[in-house]
């Protein structure tokens, strides 16, 4: 694989639930599983082997206080809940179909962004050949 595959999932980004239990059984929150789903319906089958190197962007809304032009129009870091590796968790676990297992991501690059000025919350990742 020499391009980068990238996927851009519009929303809010979707941290990897608590397993829940019930009837003897654990399962995953319908919250995760409906945010795991919609990132595996924008990637295609691909069943990429090798290496691989993932770059994440969770780009969340940008609240109201951070509004004023005292702040930059770009991407602002962000600070609070959720937690990023419970947002990478959610995504590698979103890519095992596109692997073929996310063991084998050996490089991550993640950040965790409030949205520009105007424009919407997102999940964009890059997928590329590690190097």
């Amino acid at each position: 694989m020499d391009k980068t595959i990238t996927i851009v999932l519009e929303g809010t980004p979707v941290p990897k639930g608590r397993p829940r239990f019930g009837n003897g059984r654990a399962y995953t929150p319908k919250r995760t599983k409906d945010y795991e789903n919609a990132l595996k319906a924008l990637i295609k089958e691909q069943n990429i082997e090798g290496p691989i190197e993932v770059t994440l962007n969770a780009v969340f809304p940008r609240p109201q206080r951070l509004m004023p032009k005292k702040y930059p129009d770009g991407l602002i870091l962000h600070t609070k809940r959720p937690d990023l590796d419970n947002i990478i968790k959610a995504v590698l676990d979103a890519l095992n179909k596109t692997l073929q297992d996310d063991a084998q991501v050996c490089v991550i690059h993640a950040y965790k962004y409030y949205a520009e000025r105007h424009k919407i919350a997102r999940t964009e990742v890059y997928i590329k050949e590690a190097s």
